[in-house]
C-alpha cells in the first residue's frame, strides 16, 4: 500500500510539480509545458530517492508519470488554457491529496538535475527544522522543504512572487549539499546530458507504473 494512503507518511512527501514552470506565467507570456524528457528525469531521481511521491502533472501528459508511479499517486492539473497550470492551483491539488503528510518538499520541473541523495537529504533535514531549502556552494535552489504547520500559508500561495514573499518571511535553513543541479535551470540539461560524468542515464522502468506504489 502506498505510504499516502495510511493517513500518515512516514517521510514528508515529495510533491514533483511536472507541468509548472517557475513564474509559468510572466509578465503577460506563457511558457510551454515541461518536455518528456524533463518530467523523466524528475521522476527518475523522485522514486530513487524512496520518498512517498506525488506528481502534479498537466493531463496531456499524465502518460509520462504513468511510467514511474502508480496512478494514485498522480494528481492530473486542469487544463489552465495556456497549458501551464499555476502554482497555486498545482499547490492547492497536491496539498489536499495529502494534508495529513508530516511535511512537503516542493520541486519544481525547472529544476530537473536534483539527484535522489540531495531530496533524501531535504527530508531528513526537515526533521529538525520546519522550512528548509537545498545549497549548493551557498546558493540556494531546488527543492524546498515545509513542516505541516506551513500548510495554511502553502494554501494560500498563488504565483512564484507569492513563495518568494513567503520566503522573505520566513528564510529557509540551508541544507549544503554536494549537487550542483539545485540550483540548475532546464536551460543547462543539454549540456549537462553531454557529461556523462555529471549526470546519471535515464533508465526507464519496467511496466506502467510500481505495482505496489511508490514507498
Amino acid at each position: 500500500m502506498s505510504a499516502l494512503l495510511t493517513g500518515q507518511a512516514a517521510s514528508p512527501v515529495l510533491l514533483v510539480l511536472a507541468s509548472v514552470w517557475r513564474g509559468a506565467v510572466r509578465r503577460g507570456q506563457a511558457r510551454p509545458l515541461p518536455t518528456t524528457q524533463t518530467i523523466e528525469l524528475c521522476l527518475q531521481q523522485a522514486v530513487l530517492s524512496g520518498l512517498p511521491v506525488v506528481a502534479l502533472i498537466a493531463e496531456s501528459q499524465l502518460t509520462v508519470a504513468a511510467r514511474w508511479l502508480a496512478r494514485r499517486d498522480i494528481v492530473a492539473l486542469p487544463d489552465m488554457g495556456d497549458g501551464t497550470p499555476s502554482l497555486g492551483v498545482a499547490l492547492a491539488a497536491g496539498l489536499g491529496h495529502c494534508p495529513q503528510a508530516r511535511g512537503w518538499l516542493l520541486w519544481a520541473s525547472h529544476a530537473p538535475m536534483v539527484q535522489a541523495a540531495t531530496l533524501c537529504a531535504v527530508a531528513r533535514a526537515l526533521e529538525h527544522q520546519p522550512l528548509v531549502r537545498a545549497h549548493y556552494q551557498g546558493i540556494g535552489g531546488q527543492p524546498l522543504g515545509f513542516a505541516a504547520e506551513f500548510y495554511s500559508d502553502l494554501m494560500r500561495l498563488r504565483a512564484d512572487d507569492d513563495l518568494q514573499r513567503m520566503l522573505a518571511r520566513f528564510p529557509a535553513d540551508p541544507v549544503e549539499v554536494d549537487d550542483p543541479g539545485v540550483t540548475l535551470d532546464v536551460a543547462d540539461l543539454p549540456r549537462m546530458l553531454q557529461a556523462p560524468a555529471s549526470w546519471p542515464a535515464l533508465d526507464r522502468p519496467q511496466g506502467e507504473g510500481p505495482a505496489g506504489g511508490v514507498r
